[in-house]
């Protein structure tokens, strides 16, 4: 009878850790991708490193996962059926489209371009742009024609 009683306390007592566990794990978006967003993403990204995935909390239909591919961060957003919805690729400023340099050139003169991310969702690429300017971050959104859509 001890013992029964003993291996339901000890059972009872896993459950609850579990449950507690896995209910802040959900919470705070670390479960695991569904497995059809797994399997989507390892097809289209067989050479990724350091890759870090996470559930979104607010949306349980996404997952995003960071990593690193060809020496550039990366982010892709895949619905619960494996398509990718947004892809955040960083690049070079020198990659960045002839238009969008020449806007960035003619608006904001002379300042330094830190950070650039090509964005890709539903087939049309949008870039993201940090600038330092006068030692504040100003991030600015331009279409390949080199049109802000936000800044």
């Amino acid at each position: 009878m001890k013992t029964k009683m003993t291996t339901l306390h000890l059972c009872t007592t896993l459950l609850l850790v579990f449950g507690i566990y896995g209910g802040i794990a959900s919470a705070f978006g670390q479960s695991e991708p569904p497995t059809a967003a797994y399997a989507s993403f390892n097809q289209q990204f067989p050479n990724a490193k350091k890759v870090k995935w996470e559930v979104l909390s607010n949306n349980l239909r996404a997952s995003c996962v960071e990593f690193v591919e060809h020496k550039k961060r990366h982010r892709a957003y895949f619905d619960k059926d494996g398509r990718l919805l947004e892809l955040q690729k960083e690049v070079e400023v020198d990659e960045l489209p002839e238009k969008v340099r020449m806007a960035l050139s003619r608006i904001y003169p002379g300042e330094r371009v830190v950070k650039a991310y090509e964005v890709v969702k539903a087939g049309k690429s949008l870039y993201q742009v940090e600038l330092d300017i006068e030692s504040h971050r100003t991030r600015l959104t331009v279409n390949t024609e080199g049109m802000f859509t936000s800044r």
